[in-house]
């Protein structure tokens, strides 16, 4: 039976270790796909890779934001392919017919069997007829109900300042309940709940407070070796978006089994923690310098970009191909890396090797940038005497380089 060679792990799914390739086949053949079937087209990181930039529509948009990026940092692969996934965002969110056809994009639709949907009710002949299993409902542990609450306000509030006070009062009640009793009697699936909601929370607010509280969490999985290693890279990560920079220092040395790659070193300098405030990375990488920004009254244009955000991208390199737009940007423009978890800061040191004089510089805080969206990647926002006169949202094409000259226009600056 399916069931018998897969194992929960934290929140994922993991096949059974070592999985062969005459286990993997079985799988697929139980779950009524042969092992060449179309569907099954990603069995590694690369292939998935190639596969969301060819098809920008896909399964996987049914997620929220959050959770398709949760899910996609919780993929692990082997030599014969999918060997672990999460499926806290697959039942919280999905519609049983939604999760089968992103677990078909990985061959691994067998797996369907040992899930419980939120939204099931309305698919249950659905979940059925694809399994060959029907799946009987589980008593909810202490957290249950607060966690899959966290998962619908993240799914349901788009904002991030609408999400964090929501989640907050949410985790709230979920850390009542694990400091009445303590983490240790926790069950391991409300240990797994108490991470889920602390690794929301922290994700949203880089609040050093909850980032604490993450940590507690994660080390309480870690006790029960429940903790998946990309939940120990997401802790480090964590630390350096809250800016807890010595915390993350201390905790890469202190688990040297997670093999994380070394951040660069931040050098701080004076500042009052209100003023705006940027680290530029040094041209090798190895330095992150803190330097105060004022936008003048002048007028200036500021770009929200991300190096892992293919449209970013997309605008860097039609910018630099414009000669004229590009000579303005460079004397007008700052690119800002919103506050948020760096997992590789070698894409930003490429980055900003593709044109010096337009480096990535990463916010301090994102609170400290009233009036300008660390939400959405690339987001430009002309500027003047402090104020935003002007907003280009995104970069489906090159017709958005027009856009930008009459931003510019806007704020007094012409582009030859």
């Amino acid at each position: 039976m399916v069931a018998i060679l897969i194992a929960i792990q934290g929140s994922s799914v993991a096949f059974a270790d070592p999985l062969d390739a005459q286990d993997f086949t079985r799988i697929l053949q139980q779950s009524h796909e042969p092992p060449d079937a179309p569907q099954a087209v990603i069995r590694s990181q690369d292939e998935l890779d190639a596969y969301l930039g060819q098809h920008p529509d896909n399964p996987l948009k049914a997620f929220s934001a959050r959770a398709y990026q949760r899910f996609l940092e919780g993929l692990e692969f082997n030599e014969v392919g999918l060997a672990t996934y999460r499926y806290s965002e697959l039942v919280a969110e999905l519609t049983p017919n939604q999760a089968l056809a992103v677990l078909k994009l990985f061959g691994v639709e067998g797996t369907m069997a040992s899930l419980q949907f939120e939204h099931a009710e309305t698919e249950a002949a659905v979940h059925s007829a694809s399994t060959g299993i029907t799946t009987a409902p589980q008593s909810p542990d202490r957290l249950h109900d607060l966690a899959r609450n966290a998962q619908r306000l993240d799914r349901d509030f788009a904002e991030v300042d609408q999400k964090v006070p929501r989640l907050r009062e949410t985790f709230e009640r979920a850390l009542a309940v694990v400091d009445g009793v303590g983490p240790a009697a926790l069950s391991d699936e409300d240990a797994r709940d108490f991470h889920e909601m602390a690794q929301s929370l922290a994700f949203y607010s880089n609040a050093p407070a909850e980032t604490r509280q993450l940590r507690r969490a994660y080390d309480e999985l870690r006790r029960r070796e429940l903790a998946l290693k990309s939940q120990g890279r997401n802790m480090r990560d964590q630390y350096v978006a809250s800016r807890m920079f010595e915390d993350a220092i201390e905790f890469a040395r202190n688990n040297p089994d997670l093999a994380l790659v070394a951040i660069p070193r931040f050098i701080d300098s004076p500042h009052d923690g209100t003023a705006r405030s940027l680290w530029r990375l040094s041209k090798d990488g190895r330095e992150l310098r803190r330097e105060a920004f004022d936008p003048g009254r002048m007028g200036r244009l500021i770009v929200v970009g991300s190096p892992g955000c293919s449209f970013s991208r997309k605008a860097q390199a039609a910018i630099a191909a414009d000669d004229q737009l590009a000579m303005v940007m460079r004397k007008y423009a700052t690119w800002l890396l919103p506050q948020s978890r760096i997992p590789d800061f070698e894409s930003l040191k490429q980055w900003n090797s593709l044109d010096p004089e337009q480096p990535l510089l990463v916010v301090d805080r994102n609170s400290q940038w009233p009036g300008i969206s660390m939400a959405e990647t690339p987001d430009f926002y002309f500027m003047k005497n402090g104020q935003v006169v002007s907003r280009v949202i995104g970069w489906p094409g090159p017709e958005q380089l027009a856009k930008l000259r009459a931003g510019f226009e806007q704020v007094g600056i012409t582009v030859p």
